[in-house]
């Protein structure tokens, strides 16, 4: 698994803002998974932090269940309330795409 290690602050919270870019080749089966802070931030009774970590672990097990995309997310939203045990403080957004075969 890869992560992009450019960015910058969310998309249209500051007008002035300038983004980085990153390059990372994806092929057949990969995924592609963008997520809000929510979801990371999510913490556990002891306060420790779920973490992009936390979600690329899920994300992996998802992957091992399902191709589908919607199964991916519900799956990724499963393991992230069981860590907090539901206890969910922020919003959280999460899309998922499956790079699938090229058609031409």
């Amino acid at each position: 698994m890869h992560c992009l290690e450019k960015g910058g602050a969310p998309v249209g919270l500051f007008a002035d803002s300038e983004y980085g870019e990153g390059i990372v080749k994806l092929e057949t089966g990969d995924l592609l998974i963008a997520f809000t802070d929510g979801l990371t931030e999510v913490t556990n009774q002891s306060g420790e932090e779920w973490g992009v970590q936390g979600l690329m672990k899920a994300a992996a097990c998802a992957a091992q269940c399902s191709q589908d995309a919607d199964d991916l997310v519900n799956l990724i939203f499963n393991t992230m309330d069981d860590f907090s045990q539901g206890h969910q403080t922020d919003d959280a957004t999460l899309a998922v795409v499956r790079i699938g075969p090229r058609l031409f």
